[in-house]
């Protein structure tokens, strides 16, 4: 399984050390520069985990943090929050106490960073491995082995093919954008990429076979949603 972090900071340079360290892990890295951006994709995207920066220049990180934990479909997504060095352990400890998962205070070591984000990682796993297995209708997924069944029979799927077909089931029948699933997927930030997309969602609709293709549904000029 292929996790997904949102970053957040007004710093072009802190996000672009952020991506290029975590994307090394195999982790996808969506970014966003401002408050308001956080929450639009937040609710978008439902990444595993936000890296939130307490000084934005639109909200307070603080309070978009607030927002967060409000939010039915944000309420549930762990944040650690970053930022910094002119800050006390009283401000620290609050932080944890209000429910961050993780406080890092710039300037950061980037495997310290790294090692942090697996961790939680780490515990999301221990709290979900329960579901590593999810059956339905003839479809089995098994995402600590990464392998694909259909009425029993393995289906041979490549590594971006399997990611695609897990960040679908996340997705619980909502539909997916098109950049949603880029930068889920593939970390890609632009639509230039669209045509990868649209030829690995071909791909995997052949191998699953024909009932779980029609369950691929295509919502034009938007995205793709898994029917299940």
């Amino acid at each position: 399984m292929q996790y997904s972090v949102l970053a957040v900071d007004d710093d072009e340079d802190i996000l672009e050390l952020i991506k290029e360290t975590l994307q090394q892990e195999n982790i996808s890295v969506i970014t966003a520069k401002t408050g308001n951006a956080c929450i639009k994709k937040a609710e978008i995207s439902r990444p595993d985990l936000i890296i939130l920066d307490l000084d934005l220049p639109d909200i307070p990180g603080d309070k978009v943090y607030k927002i967060l934990k409000k939010e039915n479909s944000t309420s549930s997504i762990p944040v650690m929050i970053l930022t910094g060095s002119k800050i006390s352990t009283d401000d620290i400890a609050f932080g944890l106490n209000e429910g961050a998962c993780e406080y890092v205070i710039k300037p950061f070591d980037p495997k310290v960073l790294t090692a942090r984000v697996k961790n939680i990682f780490h515990w999301l796993d221990y709290k979900v491995k329960i579901k590593e297995v999810v059956k339905k209708c003839g479809l089995e997924i098994d995402a600590k082995q990464r392998r694909v069944k259909v009425n029993g029979s393995i289906v041979d799927l490549t590594k971006k093919e399997f990611d695609l077909l897990s960040t679908l089931i996340r997705g619980g029948g909502r539909v997916l954008s098109h950049r949603n699933l880029l930068e889920t997927v593939w970390g890609y930030e632009d639509m230039a990429s669209a045509h990868t997309l649209e030829s690995h969602v071909s791909s995997l609709k052949k191998k699953l076979g024909p009932y779980f293709a029609r369950k691929i549904i295509t919502v034009k000029g938007i995205g793709y949603k898994l029917d299940v």
